[in-house]
Order: C-alpha cells, then sequence, then structure tokens
C-alpha cells in the first residue's frame, strides 16, 4: 500500500468499528469477470483494515488465527485466496463497517470505476501497487494484462512510485 494522504481522519472516522475494511470496489462490478475475480479473492482487501480494541475484534482475530493455521493458501477452486476469504467474515459482525470513501483503497482493480481520488481536492490517500512490475512501468498489474495507465495522473502516480522504489534499492 502506498500512501499518499494523511490516514489519520480515516481511522478516527471509523473508531466505533470493531473492524472496519476496504471492498475490492466501491460499487457494482461492471461485467461477470470483474464480479467473479472478487469472489475468488475475497470482498474485502487485507491490505487496509482497521482493527480497533473491541471484543468482537478479538473473537474474530481469534477465529481468523484458527482458519489460517490450515487455510492460508490460494486455492481457487476450493473459493480459497490466502487470508482475504476469512477477512469477508468479519462483515458479519454487528459492529463492522466497511470503509468506502474514495481515495482510500485505489488500485488497478477498481481504478476503472472512479479516478475522481487521482483528480479531487480531496485526493489520492492510498493506492495499492499490487503486481507492479518496475520493469514495465506502463503496466499498473501483472494480474491483470488489459490494467495500462490510462490517464495522465495514473502516469504521474506511477512515476512517482517507480522514483520511490528506485530510491529505496539503490
Amino acid at each position: 500500500m502506498y500512501f499518499k494522504g494523511d490516514i489519520s481522519s480515516v481511522i478516527e472516522r471509523y473508531q466505533d468499528a470493531s473492524i472496519a475494511a476496504c471492498p475490492h470496489n466501491i460499487e457494482l462490478p461492471d461485467d461477470p469477470a470483474r464480479a467473479s475475480w472478487v469472489n475468488l479473492t475475497g470482498l474485502y482487501n487485507s491490505d487496509f483494515v482497521i482493527y480497533n480494541h473491541h471484543p468482537d475484534t478479538f473473537k474474530f482475530l481469534q477465529w481468523q488465527h484458527n482458519m489460517l493455521e490450515t487455510h492460508c493458501v490460494n486455492d481457487p477452486n476450493k473459493g480459497v485466496f490466502f487470508d482475504q476469504s476469512f477477512l469477508q467474515h468479519a462483515a458479519l459482525l454487528s459492529t463492522f463497517k466497511p470503509i468506502t470513501e474514495p481515495g482510500v483503497n485505489v488500485a488497478w482493480y477498481n481504478l476503472y470505476q472512479d479516478l475522481r481520488p487521482l483528480t479531487t481536492e480531496q485526493g489520492l490517500l492510498a493506492f495499492q501497487f499490487s503486481g507492479y512490475d518496475p520493469d514495465r512501468p506502463a503496466r499498473l498489474s501483472k494480474y491483470d494484462p488489459n490494467a495500462n495507465i490510462q490517464s495522465i495522473e495514473t502516469s504521474l502516480l506511477c512515476l512517482e512510485y517507480y522514483e520511490q522504489l528506485q530510491e529505496v534499492t539503490d
């Protein structure tokens, strides 16, 4: 997760939730392939989750720990994608809240839905460069061959990220 802005206000807004997580999509998927992808990878992204001090949080984390001890695998035929397959069960808690604010969980898999976080005053808070390959900078992710950079804003973001990767790897 690449943080571009101050996320403290987002964390504060979800203090009353036991767990808050970002769904992979911010609206209904536009085609069956995208819907199937979410079914395989889980409704929520485990890269940005807020866990607050609450009995439901501890209950869920213990349950998830037990599940992951033997089932933390990538097995699409069984509907298991590491921890994300189990994270969606947190939504069963009455104290769970989805994080649906624009700009908090932008990635190659939902960027097509809404470019506003890249261009508005609120702006981009966190971008997930899942599968980004600096050797192929025109492609947002190796996981989707169609996820190419298609806007100036996205191109500038990738260039900034690429430059920061170079700084820490040199």
